[in-house]
């Protein structure tokens, strides 16, 4: 910032410029990065989708969770559980995005993409439950 005030003089109309440029950057790199979250949180979900649905499949045991269990009684086991991941990913991702907005307008410094971070992780986990059943 110092040379570029000396290149351009001190007080010179090229500083705000400057400066709001490096705030649109600094702006794009959170989306980039809120956008990255989403993808992770998505990948997980297909992950846990489809463990769910081979485990539905091969070891006939029910769904655990009694709402997607009842996507899957009116809808059957692909349709139905497809549409209940759909509907909760949906449900975080824009809930995650309110949380991020009412963050930034009230100048709280936390970062609302380490909680779809967070809840790709736990979904990852909760998923591989399904490997361990036959062992069980």
């Amino acid at each position: 910032m110092h040379l570029f005030r000396q290149w351009q003089g001190v007080g010179g109309i090229m500083d705000g410029i400057y400066i709001n440029d490096m705030k649109t950057k600094n702006r794009n790199w959170h989306w980039l990065e809120f956008i990255m979250a989403c993808v992770a949180y998505v990948a997980a979900n297909t992950v846990d989708y489809i463990l769910t649905i081979c485990g539905l499949m091969n070891i006939h045991m029910g769904e655990a969770n009694p709402i997607a269990r009842s996507y899957i009684d009116v809808l059957g086991p692909e349709k139905g559980l497809l549409l209940f991941k759909l509907i909760m990913v949906s449900i975080v991702i824009l809930g995650v995005f309110i949380i991020d907005r009412i963050l930034k307008e009230q100048k709280i410094k936390l970062r609302s993409e380490y909680i779809l971070y967070a809840g790709a992780v736990i979904t990852i986990l909760g998923s591989s439950l399904w490997l361990s059943i036959p062992y069980i």
